[in-house]
């Protein structure tokens, strides 16, 4: 109507930004109070404790090596002739004195019971004897090595047969590493015999790990042993 007419267009504008003004200040609050409300009915959950996840202490326990005491070949040799050597009233016994020498010591080896010669080769004095006799003439490296001469006996290995597959010591040469009896590598060389020795369980076995172990580490392989050997 003509009334509700403002004046002036400018006081119509005034008017219009005013109303518009207090409606948006109205719109704000109510959005501010509907915003406390909210908040001030909504439940806080509570934080979920944290749980510390520690590894386990392991208690380190002391452990106590131990250490096998190795026996000396007089210790050995006296375990073997009193739990091992059968010693009868037939059982022959020997003395320094009454041991063969290098002519005949060939055939006492051969007679000899396996009882009786470990009872001699378990009597040091005794079995330096042995030792020297098997050794003899000197100047050859024995591939039935002498240090385990009981076990050849067992095997039913002859003396004659140790004697004769031996090979002179300045032709012994060794590769893999390279050395020469009783130089450098020689040591080495005969700890590895030694072991295929101990690790066979009859003579067949040991020939054939001993022709393997020559193909690497023998200077001219297989054919460098004894022909009994090969």
């Amino acid at each position: 109507s003509p009334d509700s007419i403002p004046s002036s267009p400018s006081q119509h504008h005034k008017d219009f930004f005013k109303e518009s003004e207090a409606g948006k200040k109205e719109l704000a609050d109510r959005l501010e109070n509907e915003a406390k409300e909210k908040i001030k009915g909504e439940t806080l959950k509570p934080d979920k404790p944290k749980v510390r996840k520690d590894k386990p202490k392991v208690s380190k326990k002391k452990v106590n090596k131990q250490t096998t005491k190795r026996l000396s070949n007089a210790e050995l040799d006296k375990l073997i002739k009193d739990n091992f050597v059968k010693n009868t009233s037939r059982t022959r016994t020997f003395t320094p004195e009454t041991m063969p020498g290098s002519k005949d010591f060939a055939k006492w080896f051969n007679d000899l019971s396996i009882d009786e010669f470990e009872l001699a080769w378990a009597t040091p004095k005794l079995r330096t004897i042995i030792e020297s006799r098997i050794r003899h003439p000197g100047g050859l490296h024995e591939w039935h090595l002498v240090s385990r001469a009981p076990i050849f006996k067992r095997w039913g290995v002859k003396a004659e047969d140790i004697a004769v597959m031996r090979t002179l010591t300045k032709d012994v040469e060794f590769v893999n590493p390279i050395g020469k009896h009783g130089m450098d590598g020689s040591g080495t060389a005969h700890k590895e015999l030694l072991e295929i020795i101990d690790s066979s369980l009859d003579y067949n076995t040991f020939k054939r790990r001993l022709r393997t172990w020559a193909q690497y580490r023998l200077e001219g392989g297989i054919d460098s042993l004894p022909e009994g050997l090969r």
